[in-house]
């Protein structure tokens, strides 16, 4: 049986303890120089389980790498469940540390021990899955539009308006759905909430987690699938990754491909009929992508700060960039901290995917407990 952490799956035999016991936890730190890991026991607190298992074959390196950064990353509250069929341990689980080593210094590359140590959040039966906002004017030098979306899985079910401070809920009904690459997003206007303060919850199966989120990719140098389908991008959890190759941050429906090594931005759209991505034409500039600075990764948002420079003037001037669920086009802002206006010239590159919004939702996931909704 294969087991799943939020969009990462490992398989039963390869598993080298699962469980809640007694039992000591082996933490691998890595040498800065290098070579083989050092081991410390780490004690279980109670409401924690340990994880231990192995990777190999092709692409361990890179897959054992994404378990250890999403088991350190900003991700919370992420299920972990059986995939073929229910256990005890399926639930929504906080990650607490996790880390990687060779199972032998002589193979580096085809057997990795991953150790992690997870803390119980919650299950379906106790908890909904909550979308929480914190509504913000933005500087959007893109359009004067008023809009905010929130987007929800379109397979979550029993969607509700609810407000913490009176605990009190109200249906919600979507306004449009979208098809994205891997399942459809029903989106909701968080004007038709009671309040500022009001989260939409939901349920949702736990296989339809991580589906239509938000991801990003480190593609390696080498194109997604190999011959046989296999994917050979690795998934990123943590803005401090070191990128092999271009940046990919998608969400079904808009991907932006970002080298600044190459200076080059890159951006295409899901064409649900063809089931194909297909280039979105940007605007013709002087104006150059030079840095990119990745500082939230998460399943609602990917959030970057974008460094572009003009290379007629040497100009330079900063985007911060953010990309929702559900979004069909990319919020570009101004940070507090950059004194100029957007240049005509980065409009005018950006502007193909860019969104028109001076609003933002500002979205984050958690879980919210079903009594605290109960009339």
């Amino acid at each position: 049986m294969r087991r799943r952490l939020y969009t990462l799956k490992s398989r039963d035999e390869a598993t080298a303890a699962l469980g809640s016991d007694s039992r000591r936890n082996i933490a691998s730190q890595s040498a800065l120089s290098g070579g083989v890991s050092v081991a410390e026991a780490v004690s279980l607190e109670p409401g924690q389980i340990r994880f231990e298992f192995f990777v190999s074959g092709e692409g361990s390196d890179y897959i054992a790498n994404a378990f250890k950064e999403l088991l350190n990353s900003d991700y919370q509250e992420i299920p972990f469940f059986g995939v073929t069929n229910e256990t005890e341990f399926d639930g929504y689980y906080v990650p607490e540390s996790g880390s990687t080593r060779p199972l032998d210094a002589q193979v580096v590359g085809e057997i990795h021990r991953i150790n992690a140590v997870l803390s119980e959040a919650g299950t379906k039966a106790s908890h909904l899955r909550s979308l929480q906002t914190t509504p913000a004017d933005v500087a959007n030098d893109f359009g004067n539009d008023q809009t905010r979306e929130l987007a929800l899985p379109s397979a979550a079910s029993n969607s509700k308006w609810f407000d913490p401070d009176s605990e009190s809920w109200t249906s919600a009904t979507p306004t449009a759905t979208r098809t994205t690459q891997f399942g459809d997003v029903d989106v909701f206007d968080p004007a038709d909430a009671p309040t500022t303060k009001t989260e939409l919850l939901y349920d949702l199966p736990y296989d339809q987690a991580g589906r239509t989120d938000t991801r990003v990719w480190d593609s390696r140098g080498v194109s997604k699938l190999d011959a046989d389908s296999n994917v050979q991008w690795a998934k990123v959890f943590v803005p401090s990754h070191e990128f092999a190759g271009e940046i990919i941050v998608e969400n079904g429906l808009v991907r932006l491909t970002m080298d600044d090594a190459a200076q080059t931005i890159t951006a295409a759209t899901w064409d649900a009929g063809n089931s194909e991505w297909s280039t979105v034409s940007l605007g013709t500039s002087d104006w150059d992508l030079v840095d990119v600075d990745l500082t939230h990764i998460g399943p609602v948002a990917v959030e970057a700060q974008l460094l572009f420079e003009d290379s007629a003037s040497g100009d330079q001037h900063t985007q911060n960039m953010r990309l929702s669920r559900g979004a069909t086009d990319v919020l570009f802002t101004n940070p507090s901290n950059e004194p100029t206006t957007t240049p005509s010239g980065l409009i005018t590159l950006l502007g193909p995917i860019a969104s028109t919004s001076i609003e933002s939702a500002q979205e984050s996931l958690g879980l919210r407990e079903r009594w605290q909704v109960r009339r």
